[in-house]
């Protein structure tokens, strides 16, 4: 017997006796025609489309990026208040003055050296030196409690970018 419709079965080289049923899974006609649709698009209008739905449904979060080499440090939604303030100025032993920023993550950190309370600027924490995990220049200090963690970084060694996607 020849059917006189359109079998997207065949289309795809199935056996339409032994693989479907006399009626179609509506799940599966939607997705053929969307095959088929999409099959009238060029690669370009896909990959445009593809983009647009993307840039559409993804938030762009801004990242604080090392300024001497642009490696992503931290991001500002892991900005934390420490001591009532998220920002502070601090000066060192030696009279350099830094201002810091608090976080409670820094992803792009290397911490080194071991943890010290001498001269900590923040009361029952000791710190460790935080630096850039891409060209290692100082981008601030890990301060940890007993019971807590995060990050102080100098603010004019980082530098606000939004993220961007990249398609290639």
């Amino acid at each position: 017997m020849a059917r006189s419709f359109f079998n997207p079965a065949r289309f795809f080289g199935l056996n339409m006796d032994t693989t479907f049923p006399k009626f179609y899974n509506i799940n599966f006609l939607k997705f053929f025609r969307t095959v088929v649709e999409n099959k009238k698009k060029t690669r370009t209008d896909i990959l445009i489309q593809a983009k647009t739905q993307i840039k559409e449904t993804t938030p762009i979060e801004r990242s604080l990026r090392c300024k001497r080499c642009g490696y992503r440090i931290t991001t500002r939604s892991a900005s934390i208040t420490v001591g009532n303030a998220h920002q502070h100025t601090f000066a060192n032993p030696a009279g350099l003055l830094f201002e810091i920023g608090c976080f409670q993550s820094a992803p792009g950190c290397l911490n080194t050296g071991p943890f010290t309370d001498e001269f900590s600027w923040f009361k029952g924490y000791k710190w460790r030196i935080s630096i850039c995990e891409s060209c290692l220049t100082h981008v601030g200090w890990m301060f940890g409690s007993a019971t807590h963690l995060f990050f102080g970084l100098i603010l004019d060694r980082l530098t606000d970018s939004p993220d961007t996607i990249n398609f290639h």
